[in-house]
């Protein structure tokens, strides 16, 4: 959600719902979403299994 929608939706100001969402909740911002600042192990396997995945297709490609 964005912080509009979340504002609109608990009829507070946009800069009360910033705030809790970076200093309270320890979120950041990704492409105008929220999502919590820290990965979990198991996240940052995921993550680097999917880009090595990606990198090996990749490199497959005469063209790349």
């Amino acid at each position: 959600m964005t912080i509009r929608e979340i504002s609109e939706a608990l009829n507070i100001s946009y800069g009360s719902v910033q705030n809790i969402l970076t200093t309270d909740l320890n979120m950041r911002r990704v492409s105008a979403k929220f999502v919590p600042r820290v990965l979990t192990v198991e996240q940052k396997q995921q993550r680097l299994s999917i880009h090595w995945s990606c990198t090996i297709v990749l490199l497959q490609i005469p063209a790349f």
